[in-house]
């Protein structure tokens, strides 16, 4: 029997996270997906990090880490983008587009139902039609506009069928009974027991419950606070009956989603009054702290849109330092990322022996964040800033650079550690191979020019002066001050 390929054991992992999460084990499932992540991105293959990392992103959306859940779908997507993987392109933009709704970023979801649509016009998907048809719906309704948002859902829930999609077309059932739920109750009841009956035919035994705690979340936007919290408690005791795994995360999801709910919308008096009668002060605690955590993420990413890097990584270093009070790692590490990227940002104006120490500790910072692309860069500039101190002893680093950036695919910040070794004195071949991979991944870079030059120069003054006009040709057309040096070398020796 033919042994599996790397390719088949990341794509077996994958499935088996599938699993897992199917079972309400999504601890299990999150740590299994981030290992085939960091395999499949090593190995470059765009498509598993593509899914994977969608699939990690659903994962993070069933354990109630919607902004996280966002983060992880649109970063899926543009891998999926680049590699050209229109289907599964698709499914991450409705995914991504439902998940914005719940953030209440209907906008930011409108932009990716339009990406969505312009993908549809050049394939034959059906399954993503609905999707978009779903997508819409919602889109719709967030907006006030429930005429557009029942034909919408109406119609996914009809393609959903038609593709025998049972558990789809539930999920956009409840969805249409959420949406009728505060004004046309009688309408939402209808929906919500067509919704039951499609979870039944799925063998989805925990339909009833997502059904009663997507109305109670509709209930919660309304500001209908008590039926909210009854909404609340009537699933979590559904879930409850159901028992398992799955179940449990529901229950915990409805409760938290119930304190959030008093949290966010109710009265001191609410508070003090719900919190006893439903047993939720210590979750009401828990959302508050939450909410201050997400408070100063959201004035970090204030900060850092104004590019005011240094009050950004405060900001982003207090919300991590309150999501890890709560045990909140995942929304711990997020913080602690965007506080990476900010220093790296801040870090970028940085002179010589300041810039040198300053990247070498924030090298040590980032190593441990699971960021590819920001490690890549901060390691690049690392190393980049150390050449151009004249350190010496860095060919081992420029590798290093080359290797780690070509994972996170910045060909540019390859290019310019290709174009270090380049200009950097040693075997004249090995150099010009360098650059000439640096010029394949960046002709135009200023990194690239300022290699060649080096190695052309040193070329001609070592009487290679074939090399030394290759060099200088590639380089002439976006040499600037430094063209008549590059012609004397093309004119050759008098």
């Amino acid at each position: 029997e033919k042994a599996p390929t790397r390719r088949d054991s990341i794509n077996a992992a994958i499935q088996l996270a599938a699993v897992e999460r199917a079972e309400g084990r999504l601890g299990d499932a999150h740590t299994r997906l981030e290992e085939a992540i960091h395999e499949a991105r090593a190995a470059g293959m765009r498509r598993e990090v593509a899914y994977g990392t969608g699939q990690l992103g659903i994962v993070d959306s069933l354990a109630g880490r919607q902004r996280i859940a966002a983060d992880r779908l649109l970063a899926a997507a543009g891998e999926a983008q680049q590699g050209g993987y229109r289907v599964i392109e698709v499914d991450l933009r409705c995914e991504l587009g439902l998940t914005l709704v719940q953030l209440d970023r209907v906008d930011e979801a409108v932009t990716q139902q339009r990406l969505v649509g312009a993908l549809l016009g050049q394939m034959d998907y059906p399954q993503g039609v609905a999707r978009q048809a779903e997508l819409g719906g919602l889109i719709a309704g967030f907006k006030g506009d429930l005429s557009s948002a029942t034909d919408a859902l109406s119609r996914s829930v009809s393609y959903y069928e038609s593709l025998g999609r049972h558990l789809d077309a539930g999920r956009a059932a409840t969805a249409l009974a959420a949406l009728l739920e505060p004004t046309r109750p009688t309408e939402a009841e209808t929906w919500a027991g067509r919704a039951r009956s499609l979870f039944a035919k799925a063998g989805e035994q925990l339909g009833p419950a997502h059904v009663a705690l997507a109305r109670a979340l509709a209930n919660a936007r309304a500001r209908q606070l008590d039926r909210a919290l009854l909404g609340f408690a009537e699933a979590a005791e559904l879930a409850g009956k159901v028992g398992g795994q799955r179940a449990e995360t529901l229950a915990a999801i409805a409760r938290e989603d119930a304190a959030q709910t008093l949290v966010m919308y109710g009265s001191d008096a609410d508070l003090a009054r719900a919190s006893a009668d439903a047993g939720l002060s210590a979750l009401v605690r828990r959302q508050q702290q939450l909410a201050v955590g997400f408070e100063s993420y959201d004035g970090g990413l204030a900060a850092y849109n104004l590019r005011d890097f240094a009050k950004a990584s405060r900001l982003f270093a207090d919300s991590r330092a309150s999501f890890e009070a709560l045990g909140e790692s995942a929304y711990a590490l997020r913080a602690q990322r965007a506080a990476g990227w900010s220093n790296y940002n801040a870090t970028i104006p940085l002179k010589g022996k300041a810039a040198v120490d300053a990247w070498g500790r924030l090298t040590e910072e980032v190593a441990r964040l699971g960021d590819a692309e920001l490690y890549a860069r901060v390691y690049g500039a690392s190393v980049l800033t150390r050449h151009a101190e004249g350190l010496p002893d860095l060919r081992i680093r420029l590798d290093e650079c080359v290797r780690l950036s070509t994972i996170a695919n910045l060909p540019e910040v390859a290019a310019r550690c290709h174009a270090a070794i380049a200009e950097t004195e040693g075997d004249l071949e090995d150099r010009a191979k360098n650059a000439r991979l640096a010029l394949k991944l960046a002709p135009k870079d200023g990194g690239t020019i300022a290699g060649v030059y080096g190695l052309a120069i040193d070329a001609y003054n070592a009487g290679r002066t074939d090399l030394a006009r290759e060099m200088a040709q590639a380089i002439r057309p976006n040499a600037g001050s430094a063209g008549e040096q590059l012609d004397e070398i093309l004119k050759g020796p008098r």
